[in-house]
């Protein structure tokens, strides 16, 4: 009984079996936190044992050290003896130190890094092939495709920077091989954003580089694809290869990112065995697992698998360890031993490691992605290098043709083209049908539409037109201490182009790059309003204000009153005129003395009855004073008004115009010519833009020039365009420098030289000639032949025509006048009893107008008649 009792308490082991603990170590919300632990509880259920049970324990992490480094020393304090971390390889360094100080063996599952190894991290196991061997396949499948210009985009991380380190040696040693842009974008797990990598992307797509290595984690790979996407960068002709970070990880493709397909990935290369299509059965019905994340679980399964042989055939010490006095366990080195050391065959392949805990394996698969999955184009091993399958290459935009590196070239790009509604340049199509369709260019015409037309028919390029928020070309704001319109936005990257014809300058030039020169604006043209009293009919009516010539009629209203009411009571005037009739309609006598102060106003004698009385004489000599007056006054007036306007003021060039006083002027805010005056060697100049009006708008110019006496200063092409169809202007050339104008792009960008170097051929072709020809040459003299600078002007009918129009006028209301006199006379005669006559008859009979209807000479009404004319007369 004693030997029974004895036996039990020191041989449990023969009646229980021994639990060795397991860590799965994976990072919180991880897509493959949920699929390790189906993975797990399956692979311990496969490898059941009579000594032992595999104890798996599970724990996740946050972001934060503090919550890694708590997550792990709980892990040790529960007595695991191994760890397997599912985590990449800039979270697996803390892991692996801390392991590896409690000499604690850990498998890396997914960790990559060739520089993860280190003596402080003694303990780590690494199931997954070195980057550095991922870069050689890399650079592998570049030769085979003749891809020697590329860019690497990465994140800055361990994984990101490590991973990059052996094809950039690779490619740097290459004379053949070009890298265009070599970028890295800030990741971090809690924050995720646009303006992590957006401007990396932007970067990239200027230089028009078509072949791009994308090495950073599956989360944030498809957001960054789904980026390129939208900046036109994952279009046909273009070339996206992803290190195993995304190719074995999971992209979850739907219905909408079919423009994944066309992928080129790199993962590690799977021996096929009967072992491996087992566990992809199981994987898939009962785990529900994706199959982008199968890599990573057939590395755990094996991971598992080597414990499990290595527990079977090694006894191991108690084990107790604690974070608090870092206290290692000492069974711990002879169990890294046993596993470095195993050599199994494994779903993933041959499992076998050196003595620095380093798989062996060095081979990978190159895939290509088609509905909805990578499939293996090929394979590259260490000695043998890249060998194709026979299976063909779908390419990105559907192309199963390969695409070329060369940057040399837009086929495929689409462009953000600035533009600025300014004719003839460009300018909107104002129909129904475009109305708030002006991204379209087909929506605009003119100078600079024909010209990116053109290019995008010879570059196969596409193309869309976006005008700035201020709808100007741009200039530098000291206020803002920015640049604004078009040239803001090419710093800001905004555009690709700004497919407008800005001008020339260093202020400009500092900040953008400008395409080859298009054309010159011959200096800078004035156009002046000329001759402005010709286009008015009443333009003799001129010297007077409409005041004057009211207060003037006002005045003979009250003349004719005062000399009627001074004759009506002088004594004088009854004694010399005692036939005077007193009855007489005294509105008459108004009438009749407001014509003889008409009459005297002009110069002319008129009327009757001269006044007789001493008062109404001296009135009307005084009345005779003021006219006089008055019309001197008015004769001077008009013959300075006429000979100024003839003469053109006068007006040869800046300096004259900053000399008279009776123009204003202004120049167009933040225009070349703005900047052209203000830069003169001549300080006087700057007084132009001081003293000269702010010009907003191209309505605000027509409407300055055509009805005031107003300069406009600005560019000619542009001048001879707003005013061609306006003969009544003046133009004089000044002494400001001729410049250049064209197309711009952002600083340093490849399109900007391809783009350069076509409009120099159009330039020696003739094609830009015969663009100016069609929108900028405007000849005025064919236009106005007319239209002479400097030459004088008779008086023709059509200047003449509003004199004659009044004096038709007057005469037209004097008949109208004297017809209502008649109808008044004939119907006063008609109402009269003792005549006993119809009106019409006596209508008739006062124009002496002949009518069937008329009396016969012999009646007696007609004798009526005579005898009442007679008697009148």
């Amino acid at each position: 009984m004693l030997f029974l009792t004895f036996l039990l308490s020191s041989t449990p082991q023969f009646f229980k079996k021994n639990v060795h603990k397991v860590a799965i170590i994976s990072r919180e919300q991880s897509y493959l936190s949920k699929i390790s632990r189906e993975v797990s509880h399956y692979a311990v259920s496969q490898f059941a044992s009579d000594n032992f049970r595999v104890e798996v324990v599970f724990t996740t992490y946050r972001h934060k050290i503090t919550s890694r480094y708590k997550a792990l020393c709980d892990l040790a304090n529960q007595g695991i003896v191994a760890g397997i971390s599912l985590s990449d390889s800039a979270h697996l360094s803390l892991e692996a130190e801390v392991f590896s100080q409690l000499n604690i063996p850990l498998i890396s599952v997914a960790a990559t890094s060739p520089f993860i190894k280190t003596a402080q991290r003694t303990f780590l196991v690494r199931m997954a092939p070195s980057d550095a061997h991922q870069g050689a396949a890399i650079f592998a499948l570049l030769k085979f495709y003749e891809w020697t210009e590329i860019s690497i985009l990465a994140s800055a991380d361990d994984y990101g920077i490590n991973g990059m380190i052996r094809l950039l040696d690779l490619i740097a040693k290459d004379p053949d091989m070009s890298l265009i842009n070599h970028l890295y974008f800030d990741y971090s797990d809690a924050e995720i954003s646009s303006s992590n990598y957006l401007a990396q992307l932007n970067l990239i797509k200027d230089s028009l580089c078509k072949v791009i290595i994308l090495n950073c984690k599956y989360d944030i790979g498809k957001e960054i694809l789904g980026a390129a996407k939208k900046l036109g960068l994952m279009g046909a002709g273009f070339v996206w290869i992803t290190t195993d970070g995304i190719t074995a990880g999971s992209l979850s493709p739907n219905d909408e990112d079919s423009y994944l397909n066309g992928l080129i990935g790199t993962s590690p290369t799977f021996q096929p065995n009967p072992e491996i299509q087992k566990f992809k059965r199981q994987y898939s019905r009962n785990m529900n697992g994706s199959l982008d994340s199968f890599v990573w679980m057939t590395f755990l399964y094996d991971a598992i698998k080597l414990l499990h042989l290595t527990l079977n055939k090694t006894a191991l010490p108690d084990h107790k360890v604690s974070c608090t006095n870092l206290e290692p366990w000492s069974g711990g080195k002879l169990f890294l031993k046993q596993i470095t050391s195993t050599r199994f065959s494994g779903v993933s392949g041959n499992i076998s490691f050196n003595n620095e805990g380093l798989t062996k394996r060095k081979n990978y698969e190159v895939k290509n992605f088609d509905e909805g999955q990578f499939e293996t184009i090929g394979r590259w091993s260490y000695r043998q290098g890249f060998k194709k399958n026979n299976r063909p290459v779908q390419y990105l935009g559907g192309l199963l043709t390969k695409p070329t590196s060369t940057v040399n070239t837009l086929y495929g790009k689409h462009l953000i083209m600035g533009v600025v509604n300014e004719p003839p340049y460009s300018s909107k199509n104002e129909s129904l049908a475009c109305r708030g369709r002006y991204h379209d260019h087909k929506c605009w015409f003119g100078f600079c539409i024909d010209v990116n037309n053109k290019m995008a028919e010879d570059l196969n390029f596409t193309y869309e037109l976006v005008e700035p928020p201020d709808g100007k070309y741009g200039r530098y704001n000291p206020e803002l201490k920015r640049f604004t319109g078009l040239v803001y936005e090419l710093q800001q990257r905004k555009i690709d182009v700004a497919s407008a014809l800005l001008s020339i300058n260093t202020e400009r030039s500092s900040v953008i790059d400008f395409l080859s020169h298009i054309t010159d604006v011959q200096s800078i043209s004035v156009y002046v309003n000329r001759n402005e009293a010709y286009n008015d009919k009443f333009f003799f009516l001129a010297p007077l204000s409409t005041y004057v010539w009211l207060t003037i009629l006002g005045l003979m209203l009250l003349m004719g009153i005062v000399i009627t009411f001074l004759n009506t009571y002088s004594p004088i005037r009854l004694s010399m005129e005692p036939n005077f009739d007193e009855n007489k309609s005294i509105i008459r006598r108004i009438f009749t003395n407001i014509f003889l102060v008409a009459s005297g106003f002009v110069g002319r004698e008129g009327g009757d009855a001269v006044p007789v009385s001493p008062a109404s004489r001296f009135i009307l000599v005084a009345w005779w004073f003021f006219t006089t007056t008055v019309i001197s006054m008015y004769t001077a007036n008009l013959t300075a008004s006429i000979t100024l306007e003839q003469s053109n003021t006068n007006i040869n060039s800046l300096k004259d115009l900053l000399k008279q006083q009776t123009f204003q002027w202004g120049v167009y805010d933040g225009s070349a010519t703005a900047t052209a005056i203000s830069t003169h060697k001549n300080k006087e100049y700057v007084n132009l833009l001081k003293l000269g009006d702010s010009l907003k708008n191209n309505s605000e110019v027509v409407r300055k020039v055509r009805d005031e006496s107003f300069v406009v200063i600005d560019e000619d092409i542009f001048l001879n365009y707003l005013f061609k169809d306006f003969c009544n202007i003046s133009v004089f050339f000044n002494d400001l420098p001729t410049y250049g104008i064209s197309y711009a792009v952002p600083k340093n960008v490849p399109h900007g030289n391809i783009l350069s170097l076509t409009l120099l051929r159009y330039t020696e072709m003739g094609y830009i000639e015969s663009l100016r020809h069609k929108w900028l040459d405007f000849k005025r003299e064919e236009h106005c032949p007319d239209d002479k600078l400097g030459t004088s002007k008779s008086f023709t009918v059509k200047v003449m025509s509003g004199l004659f129009t009044l004096l038709l006028a007057a005469a037209a209301v004097s008949v109208l006048i004297l017809f209502c006199e008649v109808i008044c006379y004939s119907y006063q005669r008609s109402q009269d009893k003792s005549l006993n006559i119809s009106f019409f008859v006596a209508l008739r009979k006062h124009f002496l107008i002949p009518g069937t209807d008329f009396p016969s000479e012999n009646s007696k009404e007609y004798s009526e008649i005579d005898n009442i004319k007679l008697n009148q007369i």
